[in-house]
């Protein structure tokens, strides 16, 4: 009898520690194949957005040189209409206005080479706080700044 006990209590923990393989075994055959299709998935999106990205600087690149033709194309007519003007028009005024505007225009057309920016157009911006006239000046942060001397209290006799 007691043979017989042994023999299924030792089946019963090989089925236990059997099903336990069986079920590792199984998940890691399975969740593998969701893995591959999910590396698969970040590799095609990885490269979808690569794609993207070359679109988009060949987009900004070819905008670029339209709106440089276009610039050109205005330098071009502005100039044309000024020397014209200059030839063709009887009135001074009209031929002086446009030549005006085309060397007027600093957003078309560069400064002359030799020519260096003057330091009024630099401008400087606002400080957000207001200067010391003296280094050993309290500054405006100073927890002394603004305060009035206090009289010191006299000791009691």
């Amino acid at each position: 009898m007691e043979l017989t006990e042994n023999l299924w209590l030792a089946s019963c923990i090989s089925f236990v520690i059997g099903s336990i393989i069986g079920a590792w075994l199984y998940r890691a055959s399975t969740g593998g194949g969701e893995r591959s299709q999910l590396e698969a998935k970040l590799s095609a999106m990885e490269k979808q957005m690569q794609k993207h990205q070359q679109e988009l600087d060949e987009h900004f690149n070819q905008t670029a040189q339209l709106f440089n033709r276009v610039t050109d194309a205005y330098k071009d007519l502005q100039a044309h209409m000024a020397n014209s003007a200059a030839t063709l028009s009887q009135d001074p005024t009209a031929s002086h206005q446009l030549t005006d505007t085309l060397l007027a225009s600093q957003t078309l057309s560069p400064e002359p080479e030799g020519r260096e920016k003057s330091d009024d157009t630099l401008l400087t911006p606002p400080k957000d706080y207001a200067p010391k006239s003296a280094p050993d000046e309290k500054g405006t942060l100073s927890e002394e700044f603004g305060l009035q001397q206090s009289i010191q209290p006299q000791p009691a006799k």
